[in-house]
């Protein structure tokens, strides 16, 4: 509407006007005009000297253009709905102006942080451990973290601890008392289980190196091999080191490092009947032939002429004290015992002297048994070789010889050829 005089003339379209122009409240109706509620309300009136340009808005609180609307940048009243700037995951920040800004959407899994300027940027998510440690949320003191399935990163304190004021691992174990600890329940499952692909490769090694053993232990002048060992042995003690079985107070084996192995250096106390030190009871359920639950084969090569060589010694010490007795003092007793099954046993024999298996070197006497001298002062009866009387079986024999002299004819049966004081004689053997 515009007024001319006093009518108030409507257009429609535009208009240009020459010169100025006034607007001022109106405080009374117009007349011709039926106004809208508060709408296109447009004036000018003084404000502390000055003609200011006023409205009413829609409540009919009058408002001027000098003063900005406050308003929640985010509102729902908000009425900026420019999409050409707006991208899904984007935020809004205040930059160093200060201003607010659009910040495009960082990638996936960043997070937002503030870097040393104060501004806002993305960042990709890590986590820094520092001497003093990093505080973590949700773990529980000497877990050792692992990634479940999930994946997820998850605990098992009681399983897997980590103790850091004495730098000690232990699995099953809260409390471990090693460096590494392993601490198994009831299980059939073994505690540590070291394989490996190979027959002859490394599994498990402490120390430096050996090209071909399953367990090495070293240190700078011993070791403990168990394992093939440069193709020879399965079980080696270093050059200094001694390979102990038992406490310190008992003794049972110990290995020295020259290979000489001591049973049980010690005193053993028992009531028990038939105390062994040395016990190996093995089942053969085989069919090899001439299986051998002890077989001892030495070799021995002396630098310098030696009086005696001994495969296998055996010597019983007997000493009872006063006021005890021991009946039948034996430093060897060799038996044959047989089962109870339903097979055949041909000949048992408790002592056998085989034949002598022999190279290019061949000694000037072989002999099956000796008996060296037994007699000594004070003893009442030297016998170097007793037969107790048979007895028993359908034919008891106290000696028998496979091979008679039957040339010589006679009152005698035939002769047995014997060796007496280094001249052939004749053992004389009457029929019966």
């Amino acid at each position: 509407m515009i007024e001319k005089g006093t009518t108030w003339i409507k257009h429609t379209g535009r208009f240009a006007l020459d010169g100025y122009f006034r607007l001022e409240e109106q405080s009374t109706a117009i007349t011709g005009l039926t106004p809208i509620a508060n709408n296109l309300h447009l004036y000018a009136k003084d404000k502390s000297g000055v003609t200011e340009l006023f409205y009413k808005n829609s409540a009919g609180t009058e408002r001027d253009f000098s003063t900005p609307i406050a308003h929640t940048i985010l509102s729902t009243s908000h009425s900026d709905t420019v999409a050409g700037t707006v991208v899904r995951g984007d935020v809004i920040v205040g930059n160093s102006t200060p201003a607010w800004e659009r910040l495009a959407r960082g990638a996936t899994s960043q997070l937002l942080q503030i870097n040393s300027s104060g501004d806002a940027e993305w960042t990709t998510p890590s986590v820094t451990v520092g001497t003093a440690g990093t505080a973590f949320t949700g773990g529980t003191a000497g877990s050792v973290l692992f990634i479940a399935s999930g994946p997820v990163v998850q605990q098992d304190n009681a399983n897997f601890f980590w103790d850091n004021s004495l730098n000690r691992l232990g699995i099953g174990t809260i409390a471990p008392s090693a460096p590494v600890e392993i601490y198994r329940t009831a299980t059939t499952d073994p505690a540590l289980l070291v394989n490996s692909t190979s027959s002859v490769g490394l599994s498990f090694r402490l120390g430096n190196s050996v090209s071909s053993s399953q367990l090495f232990i070293a240190g700078a002048t011993n070791d403990f091999i168990p394992g093939s060992v440069a193709g020879n042995g399965g079980f080696r003690v270093g050059s200094s080191a001694s390979l102990l079985f038992g406490t310190s107070a008992a003794l049972w084996i110990k290995v020295f490092p020259t290979g000489q192995m001591v049973l049980n250096s010690n005193t053993i106390t028992s009531a028990t009947i038939a105390e062994k030190n040395i016990a190996s009871a093995p089942t053969f359920n085989g069919s090899g032939e001439a299986p051998i639950c002890l077989d001892m084969r030495p070799t021995f090569t002396p630098s310098a002429t030696i009086n005696e060589a001994i495969s296998f010694f055996c010597q019983g010490t007997f000493n009872p004290p006063t006021g005890v007795t021991i009946s039948n003092a034996e430093n060897t007793a060799f038996r044959v015992a047989t089962g109870n099954d339903v097979g055949v046993v041909t000949k048992a024999v408790a002592i056998v002297a085989f034949a002598p298996s022999l190279g290019t070197l061949k000694p000037i006497t072989n002999i099956g048994v000796e008996a060296r001298v037994q007699g000594a002062v004070g003893v009442t009866n030297g016998i170097g070789m007793q037969i107790l009387a048979q007895a028993g079986a359908t034919n008891n024999y106290d000696l028998s010889f496979g091979t008679v002299d039957t040339t010589a004819a006679g009152a005698y049966y035939g002769r047995v050829p014997i060796l007496y004081n280094g001249l052939l004689k004749y053992l004389h053997v009457f029929s019966a």
